[in-house]
């Protein structure tokens, strides 16, 4: 029989003639496809560019106590005044404590930490070694330091000019601390509260007790004194950011799960519609010979050729738009979407996953089908 013949090559050129004269809801089901991915890519580089960004940024300074202001989950949208760590200073116990003023600005083209701090208090507050050049000792505007992995990331050193938010800064030096401040620059605080519109207020206080032990004693003084703030340990901050994530990762596999249900449920449509439009040519194939296996066979490839170009559309129209999306995380501040290659690969599968499992309940219907079925249809 000539069915029986027919190679994988001639059973995907049929497969595609048959999507072509069917071009509007080919085209539908294509955008279906790529519209879960787009939603599962945005989402999921959402919470990673987030958890990147935040949870880091309360992780790197030194010091045993950090102060926000109450309610606030991390120090990017923490602001309390700027006199504060004077107060914190007053507290017994205490020998060491700095305001420092935290934003993600942008530095040449990259998203970076920017942390403003106060230049004599630096050596107290980070535990760094210059790379290359020398660390900020001024208040001087214009003039900032940067970490050896941002330095790498813009390709920029000691003593070459760089953008900082479009205004032109000259790099002072290249500082290392093994830790996530090597993605960060630092420029002085006076210079980060006129750069942010932060006058007179900062984002935290750090400090440092005067006997390790004494820690929690210290931190319930600040907070009995200063009823507005929250203070903790500073190994305690990632937990109090831990709960956002969590709830965004929920957030994101909920939207992705029902996103993911509708394309299984439109595809299956989509391809039951096909398919019975085709029952005719189905009919002949079982009466010139064609095994049920190769009828399933037939299913299952129109399911990948519409699943390759669903994904390549998907992950093309993902890859450019989140070029142009950025998330805002307090005011004049935002952060651009880091893209992950693992969340394009997972979205990849996640598009042939959908595709094949929609097409298992029209491929057992359509191989059933019986060759009188032929003069039903004819």
């Amino acid at each position: 029989m000539v069915i029986v013949g027919l190679t994988s090559f001639s059973l995907l050129r049929f497969t595609a003639s048959g999507l072509a004269r069917r071009r509007v809801r080919t085209i539908l089901t294509i955008v279906g496809l790529a519209a879960l991915i787009l939603t599962y890519v945005t989402v999921q580089s959402l919470v990673s560019t987030l958890e990147v960004n935040l949870s880091g940024s309360v992780t790197s300074l030194g010091g045993e106590i950090d102060v926000w202001s109450k309610g606030a989950s991390y120090p990017l949208i923490s602001k309390i005044p700027e006199s504060y760590a004077a107060v914190v200073k007053t507290v017994p116990g205490i020998s060491f404590a700095t305001p420092v003023t935290l934003a993600l600005l942008t530095v040449d083209s990259a998203e970076a930490l920017t942390a403003g701090v106060v230049p004599a208090q630096l050596r107290s507050l980070l535990n760094y070694s210059m790379v290359a050049g020398t660390m900020i000792t001024s208040n001087q505007t214009g003039i900032l330091a940067i970490g050896k992995a941002l330095s790498a990331t813009i390709g920029k050193g000691a003593g070459d000019p760089v953008q900082l938010n479009g205004a032109m800064y000259s790099i002072s030096g290249v500082y290392l601390t093994n830790s996530w401040m090597d993605y960060s620059a630092i420029i002085p605080h006076v210079v980060a509260q006129q750069m942010i519109g932060m006058v007179n207020g900062t984002s935290m206080i750090v400090a440092t007790a005067q006997d390790s032990r004494n820690v929690n004693n210290v931190i319930g003084e600040i907070r009995t004194l200063m009823p507005t703030v929250e203070a903790f340990r500073t190994n305690e901050a990632p937990s109090n950011v831990s709960p956002i994530f969590a709830s965004l990762e929920s957030i994101a596999s909920d939207i992705t799960a029902i996103v993911t249900l509708g394309a299984v449920l439109g595809i299956m449509n989509s391809n039951l519609n096909n398919l019975r439009e085709r029952m005719r040519a189905f009919a002949i194939f079982k009466a010139t010979g064609a095994s049920y296996n190769q009828i399933i066979k037939l299913v299952f490839y129109e399911s990948l050729l519409l699943g390759t170009l669903g994904t390549i559309v998907g992950l093309g129209i993902s890859y450019v738009a989140l070029q142009f999306i950025s998330i805002p995380i307090v005011q004049n501040v935002s952060v651009g979407i880091i893209l992950v290659p693992s969340t394009f690969l997972y979205a990849a599968l996640l598009a042939f996953s959908v595709s094949l499992v929609a097409s298992i309940y029209p491929a057992l219907r359509i191989a059933r089908v019986r060759p009188q079925e032929v003069f039903r249809f004819g």
